[in-house]
């Protein structure tokens, strides 16, 4: 399976900081992606614009998730080997070519998470799940 790298991060307006937590295949989430270096986990910051989300990770490279390509916005308690509270980890469903990612994103503060998700959905139009 030939794995297409993400799109390049296009800035925007900074929501914060996250802790990406892990990109998984939609249609099995206990298998990480590790193509194009999406498989490590670490500290990032979110960003939002016309086109799309854009997460800027320390140490590894950006990524973006151009806005057509946003299928959901929902929550998980847990991902791969991350668990949290109930609904702590923010989840972006997404097409990467032709396959369908989840990536799973921490925003520690209940509040700023809600912040963050609403200001996607009214950028985006995606709809939470």
């Amino acid at each position: 399976m030939t794995i297409p790298a993400p799109a390049q991060s296009v800035g925007g307006v900074e929501l914060g900081d996250a802790f990406y937590a892990s990109t998984v295949f939609a249609i099995s989430p206990l298998s990480r992606v590790w193509a194009h270096r999406l498989g490590g986990r670490g500290k990032a910051k979110i960003f939002l614009s016309e086109a799309g989300i854009s997460i800027e990770r320390v140490g590894e490279p950006s990524l973006h998730i151009p806005k057509n390509d946003l299928i959901a916005l929902t929550r998980a308690s847990a991902t791969i080997d991350k668990g949290v509270e109930r609904d702590g980890l923010m989840v972006l469903v997404w097409r990467l070519g032709d396959l369908e990612v989840m990536t799973n994103l921490r925003v520690v503060s209940a509040s700023k998470r809600k912040e963050y998700e609403d200001a996607i959905e009214k950028v985006t139009g995606v709809k939470r799940g």
